[in-house]
């Protein structure tokens, strides 16, 4: 009778599914980061656009009322700011634990591979 022989072909499939189904969680949650991030350097730029503004209406003899509108701005666009920067801080979070998921996953199929190996 012939020894059986096992080829970890079935094992090595489950874990490049799971391997593959980490790196796209990383990818989506990397992808939503990233477009948080472009947000909060986007509503950065326009803090900035604006505290430009308001210093170039202070200097000048601007009505009390544009500088009011722009205060309010300015206070409106902080807000948002610390609003994206939490939303940064969860994307980050989140990308982290993804991170780890597809470190484990890539790990283990390593493994597979090592011992399919020999």
């Amino acid at each position: 009778m012939r020894p059986f022989r096992f080829s970890l072909q079935a094992v090595l499939t489950v874990r490049m599914d799971r391997e593959g189904k980490a790196l796209e969680a990383f990818a989506k949650a990397q992808a939503a980061f990233e477009a948080i991030a472009a947000s909060f350097r986007l509503i950065q730029k326009e803090i900035d656009d604006t505290l430009g503004q308001r210093r170039d209406a202070l200097r000048t003899a601007a009505s009390s009322e544009a500088v009011q509108q722009m205060q309010q701005g300015l206070r409106a666009l902080k807000e948002a700011a610390q609003r994206c920067q939490a939303e940064l801080q969860r994307a980050q979070a989140s990308l982290d634990e993804k991170s780890k998921v597809l470190l484990e996953a890539r790990r283990d199929r390593e493994v597979v591979d090592k011992v399919r190996q020999k």
